[in-house]
C-alpha cells in the first residue's frame, strides 16, 4: 500500500486538486442556474403546489423561501446543491488525506467518474444524487474519526433516507452502501443491520408514497404556474420547457418505452459496460491491494454490498436513460468506502515515518503518466451523448474550434 510518491508531495497534490477542482465545480454549479434550467434547476424546483408529488420536497422548500424573501426559488435550489457539494468535498478530502496515497487510491481521487464528474458533466453533476453522496461521505468521515452512538446513526440515516427519497427516488436504491459504511467503520454485521432497519423501512415507505404520486399533466402545469411559467414552450430551455417537470407527465409505460428505444438506438449495451469497467479499474486495483494486506473480509463485504446495490438500482437503468449517472453513483460510493477502509488500515499500520517512497524514479514516472492519462483522456458518457476524451478532448475541441 506504499505511495509511489513522497508523502508530503502526495498531500500537496491532493490539496491542490481539491482546491482547484472544487473552485471550478462550484463555478460550474452557479452557471447551471442559467445554462441548465430545464433539467438541473427544474429538477430541484418540482414542488407541492399542485398537490403531493414525487421529488417535490426541495422545490417546495425553495418555493416557500422564495415567496417569503421575495427571491427567485432557482437561487435557493442552487444554494441547496452547492451546500451539499461543499459538504461532499470537505468529507471526501478528509478521507483522501488519511489514505495511503497508493496509485490506485490517487486514481480514484482524480477519476472522471468521481470528483471530476461534475466538471466534465455539469448538467448531470448537480442532480439530486448529491444528497446521497454527501450523506454517505459525511458518515464515512465521521466513522473514521470517532465512535458514533447507535441512536445518532439511526436518526441521521432515517432523516437522510426520508428527505432524500422525497427529493428523488434514486437515494433509496443506493441505501445499502450505508450498511457497508457502518460495518467497514467498525460495527458488527448484526449491529449494523439493526441500526439500518428503521431508516431503510422509513425510506421504503417514502418510496411507496412517491410511487403512488408519479404526477400528471394537471399537477405539472400547476407546478409550472407556481413558478411563473407555462408547462411547455417549444424550442425553449426555460424551467418548464422539455425537462424534469414535463417528464412528470409520463406514465411508467411511456417512460419505459422511451428509455428502451433510446437504449437500443444509442447502443447502450455496447458502450456503457466498457466505460463502467474503465471507471472501476482503480476500485478493483485498490480492493485487490487491500485484500492482499489482510482485509479480505472487508473487501468481500464491500463487493457483496455493491452487487446487492446494483441489483436494487436496476429499475433506474430500465426506466431512465441516464446510465452514466447511475454508474457514477456506484463508482463514487465505492471510492468513498475504499477511502474509509484504506484510511483505517493506514491508522493501524502507518507507512514509514519519513513518508518517502522506496520506489525508483522510473516507477514514479510511470505512475505519474498513468494518473495523468487516466484523469484526463476519457470521461463517463451521460445519457445519449457520444463518448469523449475527457479534459484532453475538450482542449482539442477548443483548439479546433478556434482554428
Amino acid at each position: 500500500m506504499e505511495s509511489p510518491f513522497p508523502t508530503k508531495y502526495s498531500r500537496v497534490g491532493i490539496n491542490v486538486f481539491f482546491v482547484s477542482s472544487g473552485f471550478v465545480t462550484f463555478a460550474a454549479g452557479l452557471l447551471m442556474v442559467r445554462l441548465s434550467r430545464n433539467w438541473t434547476i427544474s429538477d430541484w424546483l418540482i414542488n407541492y403546489e399542485g398537490g403531493f408529488i414525487r421529488r417535490g420536497l426541495p422545490g417546495e422548500t425553495a418555493f416557500s423561501l422564495g415567496r417569503l424573501l421575495h427571491l427567485s426559488p432557482a437561487w435557493f435550489a442552487a444554494a441547496f446543491y452547492l451546500s451539499l457539494f461543499v459538504a461532499l468535498w470537505v468529507a471526501v478530502r478528509s478521507l483522501a488525506l488519511a489514505t495511503s496515497y497508493n496509485v490506485w487510491m490517487l486514481a480514484l481521487i482524480v477519476s472522471p467518474a468521481t470528483l471530476s464528474f461534475a466538471i466534465l458533466h455539469p448538467q448531470a453533476g448537480f442532480r439530486k444524487e448529491i444528497i446521497f453522496l454527501a450523506a454517505l461521505a459525511a458518515l464515512s468521515a465521521l466513522s473514521r474519526k470517532t465512535s458514533i452512538s447507535s441512536i445518532w446513526v439511526v436518526v441521521y440515516m432515517t432523516i437522510v433516507l426520508m428527505v432524500g427519497t422525497l427529493s428523488h427516488e434514486v437515494v433509496i436504491f443506493y441505501s445499502p452502501y450505508f450498511f457497508a459504511v457502518l460495518v467497514l467503520g467498525g460495527r458488527s454485521v448484526p449491529r449494523a443491520a439493526r441500526e439500518c432497519a428503521i431508516p431503510f423501512a422509513a425510506g421504503a415507505v417514502m418510496l411507496y408514497l412517491c410511487s403512488t404520486h408519479l404526477g400528471n399533466l394537471e399537477v405539472a402545469a400547476k407546478v409550472c404556474s407556481s413558478l411563473g411559467y407555462k408547462l411547455i414552450v417549444p424550442g425553449s430551455t426555460e424551467i418548464c420547457a422539455s425537462g424534469a417537470i414535463p417528464y412528470l407527465t409520463k406514465s411508467r409505460e411511456a417512460a419505459r418505452a422511451e428509455a428502451f428505444g433510446l437504449i437500443q438506438q444509442y447502443h447502450y449495451w455496447a458502450i456503457y459496460p466498457v466505460f463502467a469497467v474503465l471507471a472501476l479499474v482503480p476500485a478493483i486495483g485498490e480492493s485487490l491491494m487491500l485484500a492482499r494486506s489482510g482485509l479480505r473480509r472487508e473487501m468481500r463485504l464491500l463487493w457483496i454490498t455493491a452487487a446487492v446495490t446494483l441489483a436494487a438500482s436496476l429499475p433506474l437503468f430500465a426506466y431512465g436513460i441516464d446510465w452514466g449517472r447511475w454508474i457514477y453513483i456506484h463508482v463514487f460510493s465505492l471510492a468513498i468506502l475504499l477511502m474509509l477502509v484504506d484510511s483505517r488500515r493506514r491508522a493501524e499500520m502507518p507507512i514509514a515515518a519519513s513518508g518517502i517512497s522506496k520506489r525508483g524514479y522510473g516507477n514514479r514516472f510511470a505512475a505519474a503518466i498513468f494518473l495523468f492519462v487516466y484523469a484526463t483522456c476519457w470521461s463517463l458518457p451521460v445519457s445519449t451523448e457520444a463518448p469523449r476524451m475527457g479534459y484532453v478532448g475538450r482542449v482539442l475541441a477548443s483548439v479546433h474550434h478556434r482554428g
